[in-house]
């Protein structure tokens, strides 16, 4: 489904921005084609600039010994539920997303339901679905997603400002949107 769960689009009592710690979180699979391996030349360059930044890894896979071994000032999760990943986003103040390639990102949706801006390469599915809800920032390389990390951790207007667009737009993609829209068009 390409649409968030109903824990997501119905989760309650979600903190405003500036109640949020400096945290940026990761949410999917630890694995090479999901661009984890620019993670730890991202976070130290955030480090540098904001030394009281924190980075969550919420996922497995193949590589996740290698970046606990990069990332050692990282807390790795490991799998989680819809529920605690709901309570993980609640206290992030941006989503990273470094894949270079992704169909969809349904974690970019369900990151907006909570009010998280993501920080993704401008490719493809991510593009999609930020340039249309201007609730995240698109990027180029490992220097600007580090860049637009250290803006959104910095400027809490601009970070409560993409929350907001987040929270009002991800309403375009639920299910009954979707579903709406696909039928209206046929019956055009």
């Amino acid at each position: 489904a390409h649409w968030p769960a109903k824990q997501f689009t119905q989760a309650e009592n979600i903190p405003e921005t500036a109640d949020r710690p400096l945290r940026v979180i990761y949410t999917g699979r630890l694995s090479p084609e999901k661009g984890v391996r620019d993670l730890p030349k991202v976070w130290a360059r955030v480090k540098k600039a904001i030394p009281d930044a924190e980075l969550v890894l919420a996922g497995t896979g193949p590589i996740s010994d290698e970046l606990k071994h990069k990332l050692p000032e990282a807390r790795f999760t490991g799998w989680l539920s819809q529920e605690e990943l709901i309570e993980e986003l609640k206290h992030a103040r941006c989503q990273i997303l470094p894949s270079r390639f992704d169909t969809f990102g349904c974690v970019v949706v369900e990151a907006m339901c909570l009010g998280v801006p993501t920080v993704a390469y401008n490719c493809k599915g991510p593009k999609t679905i930020i340039e249309q809800s201007q609730a995240g920032m698109l990027v180029e390389h490992e220097e600007s997603m580090a860049e637009a990390i250290v803006d959104l951790l910095s400027d809490e207007s601009k970070a409560s400002q993409l929350s907001a667009q987040a929270k009002v737009n991800c309403q375009q993609w639920s299910d009954s949107e979707i579903l709406n829209n696909i039928l209206e068009h046929l019956y055009r």
